[in-house]
């Protein structure tokens, strides 16, 4: 949903990894394109993660390419930041800030000025990802967050991997919550 709950913002495809970006009204009506072109993604068409900076600009990341941002009434779009490691993007929830993670670390920045800072780095783990081909660049060890949020009041996020849950500060310290998850059973968690 966009900002007042007007509007929402979805991606369409037809076919394969080609996607269109969408707006709406809340009532499911008025449904029209509003992006410039097709856009070809790497996975999934949710792997844009679009978020609403404002009533007329959406952010979204495509994978291995960076982060576009477009102008829904304008239907103009420009990279913002390129990265082609790229793999996973957030806006905060009171959208004055970006978080992004790629295969060389964990960045946030401002969204009026879409420079991005390193904060982390992420440790790398035994167990190997057989994901690894899925992101260039990636360490052979290094096993991504699998999903992160911003916290309510915007001064850090919360990440989880499998090395589990971790919270990271906007001065990039890291804090592991809990232990890793066993791999039998699925459920047995233990403290670090």
């Amino acid at each position: 949903y966009g900002p007042g709950d007007s509007r929402i913002a979805f991606v369409h495809h037809e076919w394969g990894n080609l996607a269109d970006i969408l707006v709406v009204n809340s009532k499911g009506e008025d449904r029209h394109v509003v992006s410039p072109r097709t856009y070809t993604t790497v996975g999934h068409d949710e792997e844009l993660e679009l978020a609403w900076l404002d009533e007329t600009r959406i952010a979204f990341m495509l994978s291995e390419q960076g982060i576009v941002c477009l102008n829904i009434g304008t239907h103009e779009d420009s990279f913002v930041v390129a990265d082609p490691t790229m793999h996973m993007f957030t806006v905060s929830i009171d959208r004055t800030k970006f978080a992004y993670i790629s295969a060389n670390g964990f960045y946030i920045g401002n969204t009026a000025d879409w420079r991005p800072l390193k904060i982390a780095e992420f440790p790398g783990d035994s167990h190997t990802s057989s994901k690894t081909a899925e992101y260039p660049g990636r360490r052979p060890n290094y096993w991504p967050p699998s999903s992160f949020q911003w916290a309510p009041n915007n001064d850090g996020l919360v990440t989880w991997s499998y090395l589990g849950p971790a919270w990271i500060t906007l001065e990039g310290k890291r804090y592991h919550i809990v232990g890793k998850m066993a791999d039998i059973g699925g459920t047995c968690l233990r403290p670090r």
